[in-house]
């Protein structure tokens, strides 16, 4: 998936689990993203790793969220987004 979408163009990859039972590690996730010479951490939960990735980025970045909806819809709220 990581290929699938380019990430070797990312500064960072900050994984996170989805709050699904069929969620990867988020370990996992950051242990394949450094197999392709990225830049990753771990976070505990996607508001978490949301402030993360906007913490990192300059103000020209993009953050792109990416997994399931659920990571999706998670983030939104967090974002105060979502109702």
């Amino acid at each position: 998936m990581l290929d699938a979408l380019e990430a070797r163009g990312a500064r960072v990859v900050v994984a996170c689990p989805a709050p699904s039972p069929r969620s990867l590690p988020p370990a996992d996730v950051a242990r394949a993203a450094r197999a392709l010479g990225l830049d990753a951490e771990a976070a505990g939960s996607v508001p978490e790793a949301l402030a993360r990735a906007l913490a990192v980025a300059s103000q020209d970045d993009l953050v792109l969220v990416s997994g399931s909806l659920y990571v999706v819809g998670a983030a939104r709220a967090a974002l105060g987004g979502a109702r």
